[in-house]
Parts: structure tokens; C-alpha cells; sequence
């Protein structure tokens, strides 16, 4: 039977249980390296009597179109306290997290070398507003070590900052963590959504819903009672991140579509053939 799910009479497991709605949604654009070109990742968790998600997207505002399904929950939680930004490596810095909104427990076996390899790898997002608009510039980070510190909460450090084009920035106290969990085949697992983006729709408003439906499948919410969110799409799935190469030295793509090539430790940016 379903961890978590309610009695409603008689000691009878409801199938029509309120699944609850989703969690503050996690929506950013990966980079093309890390997920193909074009792309908006939408990344969702709910509470206990929680299965699942029905995503919409709509262009006006008005009229939706469902772009798919998110069929498990991501681990996913909070910042408790602030992340200072720090330029990659980071052995200074911790990065707590608590994940009691999605009953996520942590898994403790990440190692340096995991986080070397990108293995180990979570998105930090600013949190969403009060008028729900959904920032656009995560910083994507890996985590080599991880000390619980209760059931839902965690101290995450050795953490290499800005990876896959994103930047190192500071992160305050409430800002969304996301653990991009892979399944065992290599692709992401499906807690994650991958949806189509269209070059014309960047820097356009874009407004997504999420149905939540619970562990039975069932009591799927009316489009017209969740919140709608916004986002609007940078760009950023059209750039490739950073890869390291043999030296100490990175290359990754730009926007303006030409390569960068600089030291891993910093130093002179160089640009590499015709945008």
C-alpha cells in the first residue's frame, strides 16, 4: 500500500484522497550539453498523497495545451541558511538544505570524486514570488559529501559552483534546492519533465499549471483551481556549459555562438571562430 496515504473511513485507504498541489515549482532551462538543445525542465514534488502532475503550458494566459506528465517526486526542499557565492571549487561553503516538503531523505554516499564528475549534481533557484513568476538563472551544482543532520535535513559540501553555464551567485535562506536525480539507465529520472522550447518564445511569458493527481492515479485537480505560473525563457538551452579539458582549461559555448575558451582558475577569455 502507499507510504503516507490517508484512512478516510473504516481504516479504508481512500482512492479518491486529495493529492494536495504541487510544491513550488523548480522550471529552468538546462543547458544543451546536459540535456539537448531547446529545452525547459520543469522538476516537481508534492505531499504525501501526492503521485503526480499533469503540466500544461499556455501562451496567453487563456488557452492551455498539456505538454506531459510528471509521474514521481524530485527530492526537493529548502535552503535554511545562506549559500555565499564562491567561485568553483568550493571547500569553504555549506550548503543546507531541508526537504520535509517532499519527505526527501538525502542519500549520505557522495563522494569528491562524484562531485568531480558532475555525478552528484543538484539546481539552486532563486524562490518563487509572490506573484509567482519563477526566476530564470539557476546555478546548477555538485556536491562531493553529504551529513544528515535530521531526517529531512542535510549539510551539503566540497561543491563545484556554476556548472553546465550557470554561474556561482549567492542564494538566500528559502531559495529552491532540486536534486537532478538520474535514473539507472544515465537519463534523468521522471521526476522531470523536458519540454520543447521554440527559439521564438524566448524572452516571451510563458504560463504553466500543474494537476496534481495522488498515489492512485486518481482525483486529478481542475486546471481552473491551480495556480498558474510564470516564466520566461532565457535562452540558456541554446548555449552548451563548460566542459573540462586536459590543462586545467574550459570550453564551453556562448550566445553569441561562438566558443570560449579560459583557465579553469580564471584568467584571459578567449573566443574561438565566427559567431
Amino acid at each position: 500500500m502507499p507510504g503516507g496515504q490517508v484512512s478516510a473511513n473504516g481504516g479504508r485507504f481512500d482512492p479518491n484522497v486529495d493529492p494536495g498541489n504541487v510544491n513550488a515549482p523548480a522550471v529552468f532551462e538546462p543547458s544543451a550539453d546536459l540535456a539537448g538543445t531547446g529545452k525547459i525542465w520543469a522538476i516537481l514534488s508534492g505531499g504525501p498523497n501526492w503521485g503526480g502532475a499533469v503540466c500544461s503550458l499556455s501562451f496567453d494566459g487563456t488557452n492551455y495545451t498539456t505538454i506531459g506528465t510528471v509521474t514521481a517526486a524530485a527530492l526537493q526542499g529548502v535552503l535554511t541558511a545562506t549559500l555565499a557565492s564562491h567561485a568553483d571549487p568550493d571547500t569553504t561553503d555549506t550548503l543546507a538544505i531541508d526537504l520535509t516538503q517532499s519527505a526527501g531523505i538525502m542519500p549520505t554516499a557522495a563522494t569528491h570524486a562524484d562531485a568531480d564528475a558532475f555525478r552528484a549534481l543538484a539546481a539552486v533557484i532563486p524562490a518563487v514570488t509572490i506573484a509567482n513568476n519563477i526566476s530564470n538563472t539557476p546555478e546548477l551544482i555538485a556536491y562531493g559529501s553529504v551529513a544528515a543532520t535530521g531526517t529531512y535535513t542535510s549539510n551539503l559540501t566540497y561543491l563545484r559552483r556554476g556548472l553546465f553555464g550557470t554561474a556561482p551567485a549567492p542564494h538566500p535562506t528559502g531559495s529552491i534546492f532540486i536534486r537532478l536525480q538520474r535514473a539507472q539507465a544515465g537519463a534523468f529520472a521522471s521526476s522531470i519533465l523536458a519540454m520543447d522550447l521554440d527559439p521564438q518564445y524566448i524572452g516571451q511569458s510563458l504560463t504553466l499549471k500543474f494537476r496534481s493527481f495522488n498515489v492512485f492515479g486518481r482525483a486529478l485537480q481542475d486546471i481552473s483551481t491551480v495556480t498558474p505560473y510564470q516564466y520566461i525563457p532565457s535562452g540558456a538551452s541554446f548555449t552548451s556549459g563548460f566542459t573540462l579539458i586536459p590543462g586545467g582549461w574550459k570550453i564551453w559555448g556562448d550566445t553569441d555562438g561562438r566558443l570560449k575558451v579560459t583557465p579553469s582558475a580564471g584568467g584571459t577569455v578567449s573566443k574561438i571562430g565566427q559567431p
